[in-house]
């Protein structure tokens, strides 16, 4: 009865695993489909959080200019370009889905979850919607400029910080 028993418990664990898969499947299905279903509801909030965070950003170069404040803009810029990532990210899986459905959406996570964008600038570009894909090439371009100047305002920032430290020294002796 033994040998019985077990192919029965092995049997259970196959059929629980598989409803298990089933069930993530599914909540991950329902998930994408009301995200991508309330675009209309949020594309409105994302179009404003580009605008609020470029203009943050831009008021933020002055202050990479002064020594002083040179570090606040570089972990300014720095948190600021993540919160862009993320909204691109978020109007990548909106285009997505509503240009060629969830398979597209699917397909671009697939690609170490930040695939959606070039997924959805490809649909742009072959639904020759080529506003949006200028709007996606503009924003990476300010995401990549905002990492780009405040990695150089945090290094620059620690290299004045050391010459301080050096002239300090020099003084005391």
């Amino acid at each position: 009865m033994k040998p019985n028993t077990s192919k029965l418990l092995s049997f259970g664990k196959l059929v629980l695993g598989f409803a298990i898969a089933v069930a993530i499947f599914v909540v991950l299905y329902l998930a994408f489909f009301t995200v991508a279903n309330l675009h209309g509801k949020f594309s409105q909030w994302i179009s404003l959080g580009f605008t609020l965070l470029v203009i943050f950003q831009i008021c933020m170069c002055p202050l990479a200019v002064v020594g002083r404040t040179r570090r606040v803009a570089g972990v300014c810029l720095l948190n600021s370009s993540i919160l862009l990532g993320l909204l691109i990210w978020m109007r990548g899986i909106f285009v997505a889905y509503v240009l060629w459905g969830l398979t597209a959406v699917i397909i671009g996570l697939l690609f170490a979850g930040v695939g959606v964008v070039p997924v959805a600038m490809l649909a742009c570009a072959l639904k020759s919607q080529w506003g949006l894909v200028a709007e996606f090439a503009v924003l990476i371009g300010i995401l990549i400029g905002s990492r780009m100047l405040g990695y150089w305002c945090l290094r620059s920032a620690e290299e004045i910080e050391i010459l301080r430290d050096i002239k300090s020294r020099a003084e005391r002796e």
